[in-house]
């Protein structure tokens, strides 16, 4: 999700402070880590250290892009990026669990027909979910069949 932001600060001749700043941040995912472990955690409290850092790390880019672009919403970003992801995982999410009731007998089908339904409902739900209306016509003329469905 912070791929388009840090490019956008890369690609700006001063990137010292940029670089300065998130190594900075960064360095914190070893430092809580050994903190952690030091402290008696389980070794997977240091995907939770990881897990903030990144978080702090996208918060830092947030504002230094904010700097840099003045017309630049951190609120619109949270909206578009952070929301419509949220929404976009929730449905899969949930009806994978659903899928997952589904018994058969043979294992091979029982994989193709969970595979092929969670596939699925992700592509759709990245489709009417995700997509503005200018992403699902371009999606729409290359997938013919999802014209006619993105019409309902």
């Amino acid at each position: 999700m912070a791929s388009p932001l840090w490019l956008l600060l890369g690609a700006d001749k001063d990137i010292k402070k940029y670089q300065i700043i998130i190594s900075v941040i960064y360095s914190f995912t070893f430092i809580g880590s050994w903190i952690v472990l030091k402290l008696g955690f389980a070794p997977y409290s240091t995907i939770i250290v990881r897990g903030i850092v990144l978080f702090v790390g996208t918060i830092a880019r947030l504002f230094l892009v904010k700097e840099k672009v003045a017309s630049f919403s951190i609120l619109t970003w949270i909206k578009e990026v952070i929301g419509k992801s949220i929404l976009v995982s929730l449905i899969p999410v949930a009806s994978c669990f659903v899928i997952g009731l589904l018994n058969f007998d043979n294992l091979i089908v029982e994989l193709i027909v969970k595979g092929g339904l969670s596939f699925g409902i992700i592509c759709l739900s990245v489709f009417f979910i995700g997509l503005d209306k200018n992403e699902k016509k371009v999606v729409s003329s290359k997938i013919p069949v999802l014209n006619a469905i993105s019409r309902y």
